[in-house]
């Protein structure tokens, strides 16, 4: 008896970039990691794309790629931020999809999802079609082929969106039991009711169109899962993913239930598998081991879509405009206070939801017709154009290729990429997020807000009256958008004081190159998120001394998202550590030199705001540069503090390895300058050591390192940073030479670490000697067999087989087999 295992993984953010630099900003509530992005790809999306299985003892047996079983989904932008941060875990999801393709008789683990997750039944048929056809494109970009399924963002469907994804060959969804009405075996005429989430998850079902006469289009259809309504929810909530023999028995007891040939189909979010649930994916790829010896066969919906067509017919039900998974009325969730919500005090309400995307239907309205103005004078279809612009709207397309139908006319190149920038930021909008949570000051709703101040700002670029009535109009909507948090208010005030901060002009752009320049002195071109910018003009000196430096120039800011140029006049005035400032106008030199004439005077203040000119400090730069900045602006206090330091730390460092050897703890005055000569020297000792490995050297660290670790009671992660630092820079010089030597300097340093006894992550390290020793005993495979193994082949094996075990990997049947090799 053969019963089948499909495992389905939702793996989805939203969009989090800033869309005014088109990169995510620092995240406090992510820390320790720069955002939540990744923060979650450190937590579920790379474990799962290099999963450990361990043995009792804690010890790698095996890296398991779970893209591999796991039948996914990855949002498209989410897909792309990994692409382009995370290339190693981007090329092991691509490459899971192509081994389940080789697996599973060409059908891949992989299924698209709508590309930036809007409700399907609340979007116009145009809306609808944009974003199947962007997530099939999207897909085809990452997996170099056509999708199968396609995951609906919450499971939103209508009637209207089953009939576009048919239209655009897509042949099956994923859809919760509760969406489903009645079902019936096709060609029956006796149906079954199924309203209370009671249909079978266990087989796929079809739903047919139907012309406007009520009649079954037999060649017009698409399939559709159905979860199980119970499994599903409890790998989510009920911690099953805690213990893969507790899952493994859940999901037997659920096949009690179902026939040969047949499923257990869970469905559930990605991030369940290592972010809400940490290490659950060690579960699942333990789980993937125990299934070899069980009568299930872990395979993906294509497949088995293809082997088990479906034999019963279904119809979803209504809803007030469709219905989703995440809500008990329709879609009611996303467009009105229907009682749907999360994380929200029971005396809170979500009325707030209507004007909120009344608003954004009002900017969605305008935004049409001056896309319509603009296109219909290019084009006979302005939205099949639109439908085409995916690759022109991420920066990679040609206008001229998608209006070479139309050669023969003039048209704007660069008016033409925003306008169609413009209607991407409008849709974006949308994101389904922003009506999820329970109150519109979230940052998902204000996400959705600078979506739209975006694309206003691109309208003001070509209709700026329009584009300011239209503003006012939609704060008027957004006034009626109430907040539960008094301090809050409403919409208007969340865009006033939420939103517009976020917005970065471009002449905050030119006062980054000129605060950049006061404190490293470099005048070189700058390219920084999606800006380009170098002076235009010599730079002239005010006032240069010690300390003192003003001077001024121009500054041209290249916004490369938009290919629009502007620049500025800038005074800068730095006077270390304390002041440090630019003044920044349209070009115009003399404005600003009459500014610094002024800089002392009381007039100063007067002419500032007369002649709306920008102020900028240290604190309203970007967060990361920021960092870097005031490092640089305090390094010679930092030098100076580090030389008074020191001589602490040499009249007293005696009497405070007396003070430990007898048990006293030293005054914690003298923690902070200990410590931290501690680290400079450590630091001094380890770069020699890596060098010249003398024992000298070995043992003053390990001197120097424990006498750091002991009066650092509260855990300090230095020296465990300071070894995995040198450690990686010296496995990416062995994997790109192959030089066995380098080894031997690696394994130096592992001896080192355990004498000091701190405890290294290594990860990425690990992955790759894992995938390395494969590589390299598949190599040496037939010259084991066949007893010819040299010495000098028996040698370099060895050395990677220490540095796995250094790794904790399971290398005992390894070595047994090397037995008999040993000299």
């Amino acid at each position: 008896m053969k019963k089948y295992l499909i495992i389905h993984g939702h793996f989805y953010q939203p969009p989090r970039e800033n869309p005014w630099i088109a990169e995510i900003e620092r995240q406090d509530g992510a820390f320790p990691y720069h955002d939540f992005n990744e923060k979650i790809d450190a937590e579920c999306y790379t474990p799962n794309a290099f999963s450990k299985y361990l043995d009792g003892f804690g010890r790698i047996l095996d890296i398991v790629n779970n893209y591999d079983f796991l039948d996914f989904n990855f949002g498209p932008t989410l897909m792309g931020w990994i692409k382009n941060k995370n290339k190693d875990t981007y090329n092991k999801i691509v490459e899971g999809d192509r081994e389940s393709c080789e697996r599973l008789e060409g059908h891949g683990n992989a299924i698209a999802q709508v590309y930036n997750h809007v409700i399907m039944p609340l979007a116009d048929k145009k809306r609808k079609e944009i974003q199947v056809k962007w997530a099939i494109k999207d897909f085809k970009r990452h997996f170099d082929r056509d999708p199968e399924g396609m995951w609906l963002a919450e499971t939103a469907i209508d009637i209207e969106t089953v009939k576009v994804l048919i239209d655009n060959n897509i042949k099956f969804t994923i859809l919760s039991p509760y969406q489903a009405l009645k079902f019936r075996e096709i060609g029956s005429q006796m149906w079954n009711d199924v309203s209370q989430g009671t249909i079978s998850p266990s087989r796929p079902y079809r739903i047919f169109d139907y012309d406007k006469n009520g009649k079954r289009i037999e060649d017009r259809y698409l399939d559709v899962f159905f979860f199980d309504r119970i499994l599903s929810p409890a790998v989510s909530f009920e911690h099953l993913m805690r213990d893969s023999q507790v899952f493994l028995d859940r999901i037997v007891q659920a096949g009690e239930h179902i026939g040969n040939e047949e499923i257990v189909n869970i469905s559930t979010d990605g991030e369940t598998f290592g972010h809400h649930e940490p290490f659950a994916n060690m579960c699942l790829t333990a789980l993937s081991k125990k299934l070899k010896d069980s009568e299930y066969e872990w395979v993906n919906y294509s497949w088995y879509l293809a082997k088990y067509p479906p034999k019963d017919e279904v119809i979803l039900k209504k809803g007030d405009y469709g219905t989703a998974w995440s809500c008990s009325h329709g879609v009611g969730r996303w467009y009105r206070d229907c009682g749907c919500t999360t994380d929200s005090p029971d005396y809170w309400n979500q009325k707030w939801r209507t004007p909120l995307r009344d608003a954004f239907n009002h900017l969605q309205k305008k935004a049409d017709d001056i896309f319509l103005e603009t296109f219909n004078d290019l084009t006979d279809d302005p939205w099949t154009m639109f439908e085409r612009s995916m690759d022109i709207t991420d920066h990679e397309g040609d206008v001229n290729e998608l209006l070479k139908i139309n050669a023969d006319k003039d048209f704007d190149e660069i008016k033409i990429r925003n306008i169609l920038l413009m209607q991407k930021y409008v849709m974006f909008c949308f994101t389904s997020c922003g009506w999820f949570f329970g109150d519109i000051s979230r940052i998902e709703p204000v996400q959705n807000l600078k979506y739209a101040k975006k694309a206003l700002d691109i309208m003001k670029m070509y209709d700026k009256e329009e584009a300011v009535l239209l503003e006012k109009e939609m704060l008027l909507i957004l006034r009626n958008a109430i907040s539960n948090i008094p301090s809050q208010k409403n919409g208007e005030h969340i865009w006033k004081n939420s939103v517009l901060p976020a917005k970065i002009s471009d002449d905050k752009f030119a006062a980054f190159f000129m605060i950049n320049l006061l404190v490293t002195d470099d005048k070189e071109d700058i390219s920084i998120f999606n800006r380009l910018i170098a002076s235009t003009s010599e730079v002239k000196e005010i006032q240069k001394n010690e300390n003192i430096k003003k001077i001024i120039m121009n500054i041209k800011v290249k916004n490369e998202e938009l290919n629009m140029e502007n620049e500025y006049s800038v005074f800068g005035i730095i006077d270390r550590p304390h002041t440090l400032e630019a003044y920044v106008c349209k070009k115009d030199y003399d404005k600003i030199e009459i500014l610094v004439e002024k800089f002392a005077s009381e007039d100063f203040s007067k002419y500032f705001k007369e002649q709306k000119i920008s102020y900028f400090g240290l604190e309203q730069m970007f967060y990361d540069q920021k960092e870097f900045l005031a490092k640089r602006l305090f390094e010679n206090i930092e030098k100076n503090i580090s030389e008074k330091y020191r001589i602490i730390y040499d009249e007293n460092i005696q009497n405070i390895r007396t003070m430990l050897g007898i048990g006293i703890e030293p005054p914690y005055f003298l923690i902070p300058p200990i410590s931290l000569t501690l680290k400079e020297d450590i630091t001094r000792l380890f770069e020699s050591f890596c060098e010249n490995n003398s024992k000298e050297l070995y043992e003053k660290i390990i001197d120097d390192s424990l006498l750091f670790k002991r009066i650092n009671t509260q855990h300090d992660d230095f020296l465990e940073v300071l070894f995995e630092r040198k450690i990686s820079e010296k496995f990416s010089v062995y994997f790109k030479s192959d030089d066995l030597s380098i080894l031997d300097n690696i394994m130096e340093l592992f001896r080192l670490s355990w004498d000091i006894d701190i405890t290294l992550v290594l990860d990425r390290e690990k992955n790759m000697v894992f995938s390395r020793l494969r590589e390299y005993m598949k190599e040496k495979e037939l010259l084991i067999k066949e007893d010819r193994l040299s010495e000098m082949d028996f040698n370099g094996i060895l050395k990677v087989v220490n540095i796995a075990e250094a790794l904790n990997m399971n290398i005992d049947e390894l070595r047994n087999s090397l037995n008999p090799f040993k000299k």
